[in-house]
């Protein structure tokens, strides 16, 4: 008796005869369609099936490997499934970004402008006097509310405050004011006295 290899590659008429076969032996998971066959085809899977029912072995075989394909094929619909999820998760992130930032610009540019001075190291004062001595000298180092520097005569100028906002030294200096005092606000910038406050400040 001629031994037969169950694992022999099969003609597409045996392919065709096996999935008639499977069907039929385990009842479903195959769909067929109907189409004449030549009397060589027909032949053809008759030998197939008659060697498939004389060695079980290759019905288990491919039994299995049906298993197999409809285990891979319902993995991969799975992980398809999970791709597409992961998109659309994407897509509703970068929607979310894209109104998050048009809220936060009008933050985001409030905040540069409140900052501007600081950045810029830009500092307003308050000037009380300026004078070739005063007694206000021994409070020099009493702290960046109290300054003093030299103007180009010699004279000193003593001033008081440290503020960043233009708004808030000019209504510190109207206060102030109130009690006498012959003062004025004035601006700096990296140390350097400005000689217009429309240098640093944008009044309109």
């Amino acid at each position: 008796m001629v031994s037969m290899n169950p694992y022999r590659v099969l003609r597409p008429a045996s392919l065709r005869a096996l999935f008639c076969f499977l069907y039929i032996l385990w009842g479903g998971g195959f769909i067929l369609y109907a189409q004449e066959l030549s009397p060589e085809e027909a032949a053809d899977i008759q030998n197939e099936l008659k060697i498939m029912r004389k060695d079980p072995v290759i019905l288990r075989d491919l039994k299995d490997r049906a298993q197999l394909w409809d285990a891979t094929q319902a993995q991969k619909a799975q992980d398809l499934d999970s791709l597409k999820n992961y998109f659309d998760s994407l897509a509703d992130s970068l929607v979310w970004t894209n109104n998050r930032e048009d809220s936060l610009k009008p933050e985001y540019y409030a905040l540069l402008n409140e900052t501007r001075n600081a950045r810029l190291n830009i500092v307003f004062r308050i000037q009380i006097g300026i004078y070739r001595q005063h007694p206000l000298d021994r409070y020099r180092s009493a702290g960046p509310a109290f300054f003093i520097d030299r103007s180009p005569q010699g004279f000193k100028r003593y001033m008081i405050g440290f503020f960043r906002n233009y708004w808030e030294a000019r209504n510190f200096d109207k206060w102030i004011k109130r009690w006498g005092a012959k003062s004025y606000v004035v601006g700096y910038r990296d140390n350097i006295r400005a000689r217009l406050l429309t240098q640093l400040v944008d009044f309109e």
